[in-house]
């Protein structure tokens, strides 16, 4: 049984998220962002961090997960008609801000799958996940949005090497024994 993970990576200077079932990024993730217009022209790796590594699910689990993670649409603002008042300028800013949304929707997307299993009546207690972190205080985030991370979630802190190589040993032998198994 393989392991895999999701990734999400932020853009340093957007807050832009785009989602990875692997620990790299490529041009092609780029076409993750709808609106051409807020694009970046090129995958600049020094751009990209890594936001948060999810790890410990099934190799079919995870890219199912991944793609639920993509198809959670973004939250409207809570006042449509004074956001739109505001200048374009800001507006983009607001727009590009993917973070709160993306871990928002993680957490949505890992409690959905707790309660599927459930539903179809799975037995066996679900796999361990680990949610390794850039900021450990970025867990919080969905209590502001009144979710809870499901039980079978633990958080770590995410070890990066240039603020962008993933250095955590458990990642790192997961990811290595994935790639020889394919």
């Amino acid at each position: 049984m393989t392991r895999a993970g999701i990734y999400l990576y932020r853009n340093v200077i957007t807050s832009q998220v785009l989602v990875s079932p692997t620990r790299s990024l490529s041009p092609k993730h780029l076409e993750q962002i709808k609106n051409v217009t807020q694009r970046p022209p090129r995958l600049r790796k020094d751009h990209w961090k890594p936001l948060v590594a999810v790890i410990g699910l099934d190799g079919r689990v995870s890219t199912s997960l991944c793609n639920a993670v993509l198809n959670v649409p973004p939250s409207v603002p809570e006042d449509p008609a004074a956001y739109l008042r505001q200048p374009k300028r800001l507006r983009v800013v607001q727009e590009r801000n993917q973070v709160n949304d993306k871990i928002a929707s993680l957490c949505h997307v890992l409690s959905q799958w707790q309660a599927n299993r459930a539903a179809r009546g799975a037995t066996d207690a679900p796999p361990a996940v680990s949610l390794y972190w850039e900021r450990l205080a970025l867990k919080d985030i969905v209590k502001e949005a009144d979710m809870a991370w499901p039980d079978y979630v633990t958080h770590h802190p995410l070890e990066l090497n240039r603020g962008r190589n993933i250095l955590n040993e458990d990642i790192v032998k997961r990811a290595s024994t994935t790639a020889a198994t394919s």
